[in-house]
Formats: C-alpha cells, structure tokens, sequence
C-alpha cells in the first residue's frame, strides 16, 4: 500500500508560493518567501533559488522559477507526490553515475532543469543534486505523511542507509524493486538489524535494572532518558572496538553484510564449503550475534551518534590509530555536549567538525529519528533540522525542559 503523502496540502503550499513570487514583480521591496520554500523544499538548491529570486526580484529569474514550480505541479498532479521523489533522487544517481545530466526520467526534469540552470554540470553540482533530491525526499515524507509511521521508517533509512531507503520507497510507491536480489538482501539485512537493536535493547534494560534507576522518572522526564541512552552506547562503542581492534579475524560490516545468507540450504552448502573449519565459522558467527561484537550493529550506533559515524568504523577497519582516537575526541566532545544540554544542542556543535552543514544537518536529523523515543517529536526536531533551523530547534527544546523541570520540580 502506498504511503499516506498529502499531496493535496503539498500542492496547495506550492500553489502560495507560487503567489508570493507572482506578488513580487509587482512589488516594490523583497518578499521574504524562504520559510515559505524551506517548508517545500526543506534547505536544498530548490529553496535557495526561489529565496534568491524573491529577494532579488529580477523579472526574468522570477518567471523562470514560476514556470519551473507550474511544471512540478503538474508532474506531482499526474504521477503524484510520492513517485515524482522516486524518480527525483533516480534521476540524481543516474547523473552522478554517468557524469551527465540524465534525461530518461520526464517526471524528474522539471526538478533538474530548475536545479541545474544557474550552474554548468560538475561532479561537485551532481553530488549535491543527490544529496538535495534525498534530503527533500526524506523532508517530504515526515511533513506530508504525517499519520503514517513507515514514513518515518522510510526517511530515517534515507538518511543513513540510502539504498536501503530508495528501494523501500520505491517498492511502497511503485510497487516494484530496481533489483529483486538487492531487494531481498536489504531486507534481510534490516531483519538482522532489528534483532541485533532488540538484544542491545534488552541489555540496556538490565543495565537500567542493576542500576536502580526509577523507570517512572525516567519515563516521565524523557530528555534525561534520551541523554542516558547516548551516553551508554557512546561508552560501548569505544570499548567494543578497542575490545576487538587486536583481533585479526573481525570481518568488516560490508563483509559480514554480503555473507547474510538464509534457510536451511543455504547453511548446508556452506557447511560442506567450510569442511573442518564449520565448527569454528559457526561459533564466530553465534559470538557475532551479540550486538556489541557485531560490526554491522557496531556501524549502525556510531552512525546514529555522530554526524560522521564512517569516520570511526572506517578507522578500526583499516586500524587507523591517529584516525580513530581524533573520531573518539570527538564522540567524547559530543557526549559532553550532550550531558551538558541534551541532544537538541548537539547539531550545533556537530557542524563545527564538518565542511558541509546542510550533510551535517542530514545525519543529525537521523539521529533524532533514530534516539528520540516519541514519533511526533523525532519529526518535529528532523524537520527543523533538513530546514536548517537547528537553533530554533535548539531554544523550543531549552523551553520544554525548563518546563518539564519545573513540574518535576
């Protein structure tokens, strides 16, 4: 079935933007229209050209944009919302791919021929335009889906695991797979993923236990339970890894993931491939079944705490000593950002260790999707995040604490 999209709310928000340009020709002064293209389009070229041209308020620019904005909704009216940001992000991978902008997609041009008009095509612009076509695909399913929960499913898994997200998206939507097999991997490999979070959910519940930490509290005041969570799998994850960096026999999570197999034949024919080794094989792969000794969950957490989590995975991986001790530098400066404030402070700081904010802003935005336990919260502060308003952000959840304070108080 396919996702609950508002297509009808997106069209009518594009239609007032549409007005807000038309006013300005006629205008005397700039128009401020970039909440109006940032809630459309959240923080991608889109949005920035429509609040250029508005502020600017030259004539030939402005048209431009109207023709372009016309062109998508008549594309969004015909395929609808969900199939045009399929194809939006296709069309972006087929451009990166092959150095050139694609034309196979007709629903996806009027999207690229805005994007690509003020700029020659590079490899610099096409890596943008893939990341522009995922951030406004993830932005679109958490505003225009909002009763729906496989939508926030959906987002989160594009901004971290993008293939995983694109062929879920288009399976919902399109109700086919670009590639069966690599359909069925994905889902596998979410399957694995899911048993391997549940187990680590447990332990920490037991740590909790042990602890004697009042679960009611913990229940109520849910900024300090978001806190405590971070920072146990922050220490975790650090001494996991130095915990097997002397071990010369850890697979790396690609590896561990492309060796996924499943059913009882495929275990038969693995047996007779290993001969005398089955036993050991066998008894790694039972230990890999831990989550804190498994590197594809081991990746998972380390990209769900901090905004380059590859940083520190690709680091053990190759045993990059100078590499990974700055990764936990930073990790531990993240932590103690996050003891200090909560996670609402941490995109703030995180984008002092990035070239790119608006990346930044992505893996942050899946972080809250990820750690922040109420569904209709995680979107919020994601939204905000792909809109780039991480300070606003910031001073509603300063609000919400003092308020929640002062009644545990």
């Amino acid at each position: 079935m396919r996702l609950q999209l508002d297509t009808r709310e997106f069209l009518q928000a594009l239609k007032q933007l549409q007005r807000a340009l038309q006013a300005r020709i006629t205008a005397c002064g700039p128009i401020d229209v970039r909440n109006q293209a940032l809630e459309l389009f959240a923080a991608t070229g889109l949005a920035g050209l429509c609040t250029a041209a508005a502020h600017g308020g030259e004539r030939t620019l402005l048209a431009q944009c109207q023709s372009h904005l016309a062109r998508i909704a008549t594309v969004i009216r015909h395929a609808g919302l969900g199939a045009w940001l399929v194809d939006t992000m296709e069309n972006a991978i087929i451009s990166q791919s092959t150095g050139r902008v694609c034309q196979d997609l007709a629903t996806a041009h009027a999207y690229t021929d805005m994007y690509l008009q003020w700029r020659p095509f590079s490899r610099l612009v096409a890596d943008h335009y893939v990341s522009d076509s995922i951030r406004l695909a993830a932005h679109s399913l958490l505003k225009w889906a909002p009763n729906d929960p496989r939508a926030a499913h959906i987002a989160l898994l594009l901004l971290s695991h993008t293939g995983m997200g694109m062929e879920k998206l288009q399976r919902v939507e399109k109700g086919r797979s670009w590639d069966a097999d690599l359909a069925r991997h994905y889902e596998m490999l979410e399957i694995y993923g899911n048993t391997l979070q549940i187990n680590s959910d447990i332990g920490y519940a037991a740590w909790l236990h042990e602890s004697n930490i009042d679960m009611e509290r913990e229940a109520e005041w849910s900024d300090q339970a978001m806190r405590r969570r971070y920072l146990y799998d922050a220490k975790w994850l650090v001494k996991s890894y130095i915990g097997l960096w002397r071990r010369t026999n850890v697979p790396t999570a690609d590896e561990l993931a492309a060796g996924l197999e499943d059913g009882e034949d495929s275990v038969i024919e693995r047996k007779r491939a290993w001969g005398d080794q089955w036993e050991d094989k066998r008894r790694k792969e039972n230990e890999s079944q831990y989550p804190w000794n498994n590197p594809i969950f081991l990746r998972s957490v380390a990209h769900s705490l901090l905004a380059d989590g590859s940083c520190l995975t690709q680091a053990f991986e190759r045993r990059d000593r100078d590499t990974f001790r700055k990764a936990c530098a930073i990790l531990q400066r993240y932590c103690d950002v996050v003891h200090g404030e909560g996670l609402a402070a941490l995109p703030l700081t995180a984008c002092d260790y990035t070239v790119f904010p608006t990346d930044c802003m992505d893996s942050m935005a899946a972080l809250m999707l990820a750690r922040v336990p109420e569904e209709h919260k995680a979107r919020h502060m994601a939204l905000m995040l792909l809109e780039d308003r991480a300070q606003t952000m910031y001073d509603q959840a300063q609000r919400r604490n003092a308020s929640a304070a002062m009644v545990a108080w």
